[in-house]
């Protein structure tokens, strides 16, 4: 009979051979979200150098981390195949799935329910949509399962913690450059980390190096960013548009989850006239916009729309909340079954994450995992608020903590009935 502490492990590596093999029926060429085509075309567009960069700045509309990634594969494979790309996110993916299975681990989580709970995200199709295509989402659910294992665990090795403070503050960079949005939660845990690490003057020394290559590396970034676009930017090019739609009411039928198929359309077709009108007296530098001034009348566009009701921007932003945290897609707009889908698995587990979040821990391992959450799932809230809030950045940022959770449940659950 199969050993029960193997039933993880081998359950881990069926996840990771069907990850495998949906994308490679899928095919490593295709994708479907709209954003693919976008990071592609900015991909194509950094390998032909500065001086192309700086004449076509509207085809660098971005966070770089990604487009990055699909550049170095068209340079080392001198093709505009995007089969590294594909295959280094589905890397990220199971790199997810191994540390579930670590923190798991860690907790102390009975073995058969281990397997239940990797199962499950593997098979999650909410994951998996975002993992079997061209996004980021599996670059920030990795990251945020790796320093949430930082936080409930110790550095026991001199190695460790000479190198992974470093690790960790060079991780920070590459995470924020691919999402932006990271950069509040990464600073967050970053100030935890650092706490939990003074106390030992190796890793108080490793954290300060590291600290100074992030800001290094962030600094050089920026620099980076100022010779493309003449002007500062703050993180990414996408900052000022997604700023002018903050406070706009036109979302909020996205935000409380219903909206036919035609007024989502139409919700999409009018932001896209919406920020072209903004802009649509500027002269061009080239062939593209000048940077400063279009980041100008964003801002200024998005203060306004902020500031004219502070009422109705208030609601408006706790509906952005309620958008983020729903446990459904939105009701109309999409497929039928992808609605029923959604409720199906993320009503029961925000019912446990919510026991989670408000029941007193058990023991230490579980206070400062629910410490991380608020800390990470709070600014991660905040850092969403000057954009247009969609509910698959919730997915990357959470959905392999709320399967944990749900482990965290039925552990509970399997403890009183042996007792």
């Amino acid at each position: 009979m199969l050993d029960v502490t193997l039933r993880p492990k081998i359950t881990l590596i069926i996840g990771s051979i069907l990850a495998t093999l949906f994308l490679l029926k899928l095919g490593l060429d295709d994708w479907n979200f709209p954003d693919a085509g976008l990071f592609i075309e900015q991909a194509k567009a950094m390998n032909q150098g500065i001086s192309y960069m700086k004449t076509h700045a509207d085809e660098l509309e971005r966070p770089f981390g990604l487009p990055l990634v699909i550049a170095f594969g068209f340079k080392i494979f001198d093709t505009e195949s995007v089969a590294f790309a594909r295959v280094a996110l589905l890397a990220f993916h199971l790199g997810t799935l191994t540390i579930i299975y670590t923190i798991m681990k860690k907790l102390k989580i009975n073995p058969k329910i281990q397997a239940i709970a990797i199962l499950g995200y593997s098979l999650d199709p909410f994951v998996l949509s975002q993992t079997l295509d061209l996004q980021t989402e599996p670059v920030t659910a990795f990251f945020a399962s790796w320093w949430c294992l930082l936080a409930i665990s110790e550095l026991n090795s001199k190695l460790q913690r000479m190198i992974v403070p470093i690790i960790f503050f060079t991780s920070g960079f590459f995470a924020i450059a691919t999402r932006p949005n990271l950069v509040f939660p990464f600073l967050g845990i970053a100030i935890l980390l650092s706490l939990k690490w003074k106390e030992c003057s190796t890793t108080k020394n490793s954290s300060i190096l590291g600290a100074f290559s992030f800001v290094s590396l962030i600094t050089v970034f920026h620099i980076f960013l100022y010779r493309i676009f003449m002007s500062f930017v703050i993180l990414a090019p996408n900052s000022g548009p997604n700023f002018a739609l903050a406070c706009r009411k036109e979302f909020v039928p996205q935000y409380l989850g219903v909206a036919s198929n035609s007024q989502n359309m139409e919700i999409n077709r009018w932001y896209i006239g919406y920020l072209g009108d903004l802009v649509g007296n500027l002269q061009k530098v080239g062939k593209s916009f000048d940077y400063g001034e279009t980041s100008k009348v964003y801002t200024q566009a998005g203060i306004e729309n902020c500031i004219r009701n502070p009422l109705e921007t208030f609601w408006i932003l706790l509906l952005k909340v309620f958008s983020l945290w729903r446990p459904s897609t939105v009701f109309g707009a999409y497929n039928l079954n992808v609605f029923l889908v959604s409720i199906l698995v993320w009503i029961p587990l925000t019912y446990f994450v919510i026991r989670f979040m408000l029941s007193p821990p058990i023991n230490e391992d579980l206070r400062n995992l629910r410490f991380f959450l608020f800390i990470f799932w709070g600014l991660f809230t905040i850092s969403l608020l000057p954009s247009a809030t969609q509910i698959r950045h919730r997915v990357a940022a959470a959905e392999q903590f709320y399967w944990i959770i749900m482990a965290i449940y039925l552990n509970s659950r399997l403890g009183k009935k042996n007792v």
